[in-house]
């Protein structure tokens, strides 16, 4: 999906999100709710989950993948921070839209940015499901892309915040 320093594409082409979801450092909300601008959340999506996402596009050289890992969500308000890879990403939830648009974040030796996201979750909370669309740069090579992502809820978080 990206390029190394000479040109060769690398493997590794964890995205988004939530990234996902959650993907998941994202577009911070200005406040929750009440007056915001935002519509209060369809549910409170805090807790584990289980996310997979496939790459549908994109002109970076890599092959297009899926790959599923487990995401933790933290949502206050219209807030939601999605944590995956070690790494957080701020978002957030409007009705039963997820947004991460204008989101950055470090990825393979540049930056990722998502441009932008259509997740939706599902009536009673327990899914999301959607797509994604981003742009690579190191400064000097950039690619975009688009990728779908899909999760389900897993449980509550443990106590020891996993």
């Amino acid at each position: 999906m990206k390029f190394s320093k000479n040109k060769t594409p690398l493997s590794k082409t964890y995205l988004t999100s939530f990234i996902v979801l959650f993907a998941f450092t994202f577009l911070t909300a200005c406040g929750d709710g009440g007056g915001s601008g935002f519509e209060a959340p369809i549910a409170d999506l805090t807790g584990t989950w289980s996310v997979t996402e496939r790459t549908l596009s994109n002109n970076c050289g890599d092959p297009n993948t899926s790959e599923q890992y487990i995401a933790r969500f933290v949502q206050n308000g219209n807030k939601l921070d999605v944590t995956r890879f070690g790494q957080t990403l701020k978002g957030t939830i409007s009705g039963n839209k997820v947004s991460w648009a204008g989101l950055s974040f470090p990825e393979d030796g540049g930056t990722t940015t998502m441009t932008e996201t259509s997740i939706t979750v599902s009536d009673d909370g327990g899914s999301i499901s959607g797509t994604m669309s981003w742009t690579w740069t190191d400064g000097s090579d950039g690619c975009q892309g688009k990728s779908s992502v899909s999760g389900s809820f897993q449980g509550p978080l443990s106590l020891s915040g996993g």
